[in-house]
């Protein structure tokens, strides 16, 4: 394996018990908060698979430890993942040649979740698939993916911190149609909707029109009885903002009548698109109210544009590129994906 520069090398695995042989080599992603193991090769040489995480006993030279140390303090499935997460980022070579064969207790090495929370501080993981043997979930807190103001525009948001923003903005929605207000999503929480049927993975508010003549009664009515929903209220005089218990802020604007309220009254279906699960109330034909807002390129992307330097969410907008990420390789890089299209930001195709 000289030749071919591998810095492990690997073989395949066969049960003691069960007799049961497999190959032990896994491809790995990790993107977006999301770390995905598929058994499987897509190449191989001299015989050998080329994997990016082997489930077998290996060989390496003690050197390279010392250039990619263990992380101390981790549980071994922790520890050993992280080194080859790092072996990858490095570009190493890591091989499973089948016709070596190792003998193992148990094959399938199950895994339980608490064993992979170090990975999952240290890296900020959210989601873990293990192919088809388990699908791990992880909270802001134990992946240490809070919602800060300060968060670098060049990195794409947690799922949990996402969630919680449309959580919010569902339940102030709710609250509006419960109370026979007329709320309609608008600007960029619209937009959202238009291009991932939910959050925006750079947004840093939301934002919704009320009818004029439900404006007060979001004071009066609707901030007591939100306040049992965990959302704070602040009275701006000119709009209103619920907060959400991370610190997202919910913007409420008057406007003269929303559309909502226009289709109702001649005995049209009001417009409501998917957000997060949940259609809730938008301007008669949200895709032409989109464009008109954002021009032409509206579905290709741009960081918001508090972030880019902007002074007004009316200024031109310019997408189709990212910012250069301030933390260059790191799995929430948005310029890793290509400013435009919604499926490269998808969790489920990630896996598979």
């Amino acid at each position: 394996m000289i030749s071919v520069g591998a810095t492990v090398v690997s073989s395949s695995v066969k049960d003691t018990h069960t007799g049961q042989w497999k190959r032990a080599c896994d491809q790995s992603i990790f993107k977006n908060y999301t770390l995905v193991y598929t058994p499987g090769y897509y190449m191989s040489i001299d015989s050998c698979f080329l994997c990016n995480h082997v489930a077998a006993p290996f060989l390496t030279h003690s050197r390279v430890f010392q250039h990619v140390p263990l992380k101390g303090g981790m549980t071994s499935v922790s520890g050993f993942a992280l080194w080859f997460l790092e072996l990858v980022k490095l570009k190493k070579i890591i091989l499973s040649c089948p016709d070596s064969m190792s003998y193992v207790d148990n094959i399938d090495g199950e895994s339980e979740r608490g064993q992979w929370l170090d990975l999952v501080k240290h890296s900020q993981v959210e989601e873990i698939y293990l192919g088809q043997r388990a699908h791990f979930q992880y909270g802001c807190n134990e992946a240490n993916t809070r919602c800060p103001a300060d968060k670098p525009p060049s990195l794409a948001l947690s799922h949990c911190c996402m969630n919680e923003l449309s959580q919010g903005v569902k339940t102030v929605m709710r609250a509006c149609k419960d109370h026979n207000m007329i709320c309609e999503l608008n600007d960029g929480t619209l937009l959202g909707s238009l291009k991932f049927e939910g959050t925006l993975p750079w947004e840093v508010d939301a934002d919704l029109s009320v009818d004029s003549n439900n404006f007060t009664a979001v004071r009066d009515i609707l901030a007591p009885y939100l306040k049992s929903k965990n959302l704070s209220f602040r009275d701006s005089k000119t709009y209103y903002r619920f907060y959400t218990p991370m610190g997202w802020f919910i913007e409420i604007f008057s406007i003269s009548s929303t559309d909502t309220s226009r289709l109702s009254k001649a005995g049209i279906s009001p417009t409501r698109v998917l957000l997060d699960g949940e259609y809730v109330a938008t301007p008669e034909s949200p895709g032409l109210f989109g464009r008109n807002r954002y021009g032409s390129e509206i579905y290709q992307h741009a960081n918001h544009w508090r972030k880019r330097g902007g002074t007004s969410s009316w200024q031109f907008y310019e997408a189709g590129k990212f910012a250069e990420c301030v933390k260059p390789g790191h799995q929430s890089c948005l310029d890793q994906f290509v400013a435009d299209g919604n499926l490269r930001f998808n969790q489920n195709l990630l896996r598979g």
